[in-house]
């Protein structure tokens, strides 16, 4: 029997094949320990998401059933995982920033996630600090999970090629052990400016080469 298309929480419209991307992505979040929450478009569905427990693989199969996206909820919910959210769209530039080589999701607004792995502190979420159009998220945040849909593209986030998180670890902001380091490079990012130039296609690839040739 073929199963007709679900419309998702926004009117939009989720293949069988896009519900089995979401499930597979949602199920690898899972395994990793990340909490996961559901998303009506970019926004948390529940209000009191930030102290969602962690979610069953029932709720998952549910979430997913029924068209909603995932967001991944950052900081020590999810192992200290730390997102720099660059909109390349609008001309944030990450490749100006000199992050390590890391885990890289590619946006549907055509944006680039940059996963960190902080655990020497507690960082919350800003915008703006690291330069224009380029945003954080960490205690208290959460990011779009690949295999969701962007809300006003219908285009879907997917890992970078060779940038997922079965290829390579999540670097923390120094790209070195050691919490000193990592507390010198986030200062030096914060504190430091960023360098503009560049249409979002170029922007994105910019750093995605950057990564690759490491």
């Amino acid at each position: 029997m073929t199963r007709r298309p679900c419309p998702d929480q926004r009117g939009a419209v989720v293949t069988a094949t896009q519900r089995e991307t979401r499930l597979r992505e949602a199920l690898a979040a899972h395994d990793r320990r990340w909490v996961l929450v559901p998303l009506a478009g970019k926004r948390p569905i529940s209000a009191d998401w930030p102290n969602a427990p962690r979610q069953t693989v029932e709720q998952l199969r549910r979430w997913v059933q029924a068209g909603f996206n995932l967001g991944v909820l950052t900081g020590q919910r999810s192992g200290g995982l730390f997102v720099v959210d660059v909109d390349a769209a609008k001309g944030g530039n990450a490749a100006a920033l000199d992050l390590p080589k890391t885990v890289t999701c590619l946006t549907g607004g055509g944006g680039l996630h940059v996963y960190l792995r902080n655990t020497a502190m507690a960082l919350g979420n800003s915008v703006g600090n690291l330069g224009p159009h380029i945003d954080t998220r960490g205690d208290g945040g959460q990011v779009v999970l690949p295999g969701s849909t962007h809300p006003d593209t219908g285009i879907a986030y997917a890992w970078a090629e060779g940038l997922s998180p079965d290829d390579l670890e999540i670097a923390p902001p120094a790209g070195a052990a050691g919490p000193r380091s990592d507390v010198r490079r986030f200062d030096a990012l914060r504190l430091g400016g960023v360098a503009k130039g560049g249409g979002a296609c170029e922007l994105r690839a910019r750093w995605v080469a950057q990564c690759r040739a490491e």
